[in-house]
C-alpha cells in the first residue's frame, strides 16, 4: 500500500488511521464505498471517537490518500451517536473527498 504524502500529511493521517482500525478505535460510517464514475476508486469513511475526528480515504490500486478532518459536532459525542454519521459529519466528510479528488486525481485513477 503506497500513501501519497500530500501537503496536508496525508501519509501521517493513513499511518494513524491503520493504528485506529488495528487497535478497534473507529466506527467505520462508509467501507469500501465504489466511487460512481471511477468504480475502480474505493472511499471509505471513518469516525474515530477518542479524537473526534473523521478519516476519510481514496484507495486506487496499491493508492491510498487518507485525509482526517475534526468533526465539528460536540455534542452528542461521537461514539454515542446511535444512528450512525451525522448529516453534517457527512457533509464534512463529502468536503474531504472533494478535496482528496481535487488534489490526487491524477494518482487514483487508473493509467493507460
Amino acid at each position: 500500500m503506497q500513501d501519497i504524502k500530500t501537503q496536508d500529511g496525508g501519509s501521517d493521517d493513513a499511518k494513524r488511521l491503520r493504528q485506529l482500525i488495528k487497535a478497534g478505535r473507529v466506527i467505520p460510517y462508509l467501507v469500501d464505498n465504489a466511487d460512481r464514475e471511477h468504480p475502480s476508486v474505493r472511499w471509505c469513511v471513518y469516525g474515530a471517537p477518542d479524537s473526534g475526528e473523521l478519516f476519510v480515504s481514496a484507495t486506487s490500486g496499491s493508492t491510498v490518500v487518507v485525509r482526517a478532518v475534526k468533526s465539528e459536532l460536540v455534542y452528542p459525542p461521537m461514539a454515542d451517536r446511535i444512528f450512525g454519521i451525522d448529516v453534517r459529519d457527512l457533509r464534512t466528510a463529502g468536503d474531504v473527498s472533494a478535496a482528496i479528488w481535487r488534489d490526487c486525481r491524477a494518482e487514483l485513477l487508473p493509467r493507460s
